[in-house]
């Protein structure tokens, strides 16, 4: 009799549990799978950020960002010219808003100006030599343009500025092909 309730106990765990083992793996899988097919050289891609969702901070960063001028260096090294946007002509200047959270790390990014106050960050310059024979064309709404914007601000570690917890930073990023 006791073998039965052991066997029952085995079926519950097999039955119940395994399946939800697998679905969350085949979800981690497919995620990752997806952001990598996504993003332009295969880089992962940014979260859409179009809807005001949240994100995790960036655990496991090392170095905190102790000013606004670390932030702009910090951002000046990390930004990279999209290879598409490149050979499609694309150029333009891309304004981010980023919510920080109290602890330093942000919080949500939103593509529109918000309602209340914000810092500016200052404004980033990213150059590229145009190929011959592409037109340039201006926009703010490139999504390569955006996407990489949004990857950078995203990257960033921990920023040790009190004043700027809990507050919202403008970004500006301006791809210029030359």
């Amino acid at each position: 009799m006791r073998e039965i309730e052991n066997n029952r106990g085995l079926s519950i765990f097999t039955d119940s549990i395994i399946p939800v083992l697998f679905i969350f793996l085949a979800v981690l899988i497919t995620q990752e799978t997806f952001a990598q097919n996504l993003s332009p050289g295969n880089k992962p891609a940014a979260p859409d950020l179009n809807n005001h969702e949240t994100y995790p901070g960036n655990e496991g960063m090392a170095d905190d960002l102790c000013s606004i001028s670390a932030i702009q260096r910090y951002l000046a090294r990390q930004v990279r010219y999209p290879g598409a946007a490149v050979q499609d002509g694309h150029s333009g200047i891309i304004e981010l808003y980023a919510r920080m959270n109290n602890e330093g790390r942000v919080n949500e990014l939103l593509l529109l100006q918000p309602g209340r106050d914000y810092i500016e960050v200052g404004e980033i310059v990213v150059t590229e030599n145009v190929p011959a024979g592409v037109t340039i064309e201006k926009s703010s709404r490139h999504e390569s343009l955006i996407a990489e914007s949004r990857r950078v601000i995203m990257s960033m570690p921990k920023c040790d500025i009190n004043e700027i917890f809990g507050q919202t930073l403008k970004f500006t990023f301006k791809f210029e092909l030359k």
